[in-house]
């Protein structure tokens, strides 16, 4: 899993690279949320932020966003007008 996590990243930083925010889809700007957390520096929490904020200008659904939150950051439920998912019983 850990090798895996290596190469999503290495994956994640080329795509950065090649592909302007802009054009990204929402489920690209999900997908690297997920290859950036759990983040090890706030560096890569804030990349990962942005792409959550784009995700959503980009039309995500707040049920995406509900994922992904959690792991970046949740003070992002507020920022991004997301609610916080409900707590099965």
């Amino acid at each position: 899993m850990k090798n895996f996590k290596i190469l999503a990243s290495f994956v994640a930083s080329i795509w950065l690279a090649s592909a302007t925010a802009e054009s990204a889809s929402v489920n690209a700007e999900l997908a690297f949320v997920r290859t950036m957390t759990p983040a090890k520096t706030s560096e890569q929490t804030r990349t990962a932020a942005d792409a959550l904020r784009r995700a959503k200008q980009k039309g995500a659904s707040p049920e995406e966003l509900q994922d992904y939150i959690p792991l970046v950051d949740p003070a992002l439920y507020g920022e991004l007008g997301v609610p916080e998912p409900r707590k099965s019983r």
